[in-house]
């Protein structure tokens, strides 16, 4: 799937680079493979902004983030407010919305 399919109307701050085709998406930098995006997050112990670099060895080609970093020519990078908000709606529109195909039934009652 294209890179501009999975961002369309996420609240993007701001874009660079080109329209790559899109293979996986992961917020874990040891997931990463060639044609991944990667979602920068920052956690209570580490900050994806710091594997960015070890990323883009990795294969991916896309990053979204939070922070301001360096820009690399032509290479996609998308800056958010909320990394964590838009890998769930990225997600989703990577695999096909999973949660419209379940349905759920609640059985509530007492003793």
């Amino acid at each position: 799937m294209r890179l501009s399919t999975l961002i369309k109307d996420l609240g993007i701050i701001s874009l660079q680079g080109t329209d790559p085709e899109i293979k996986g998406i992961s917020s874990n930098s040891e997931q990463i493979r060639e044609g991944y995006l990667f979602v920068a997050i920052k956690g209570q112990r580490n900050d994806g902004h710091r594997f960015i670099e070890e990323t883009i060895k990795r294969g991916a080609v896309a990053v979204v983030l939070e922070d301001d970093i360096l820009p690399r020519v032509n290479f996609p990078l998308i800056k958010v407010k909320n990394p964590r908000l838009v890998l769930a709606r990225i997600a989703d529109r990577f695999f096909n919305h999973p949660s419209a195909k379940i349905q759920l039934i609640g059985i509530t009652g007492t003793n």
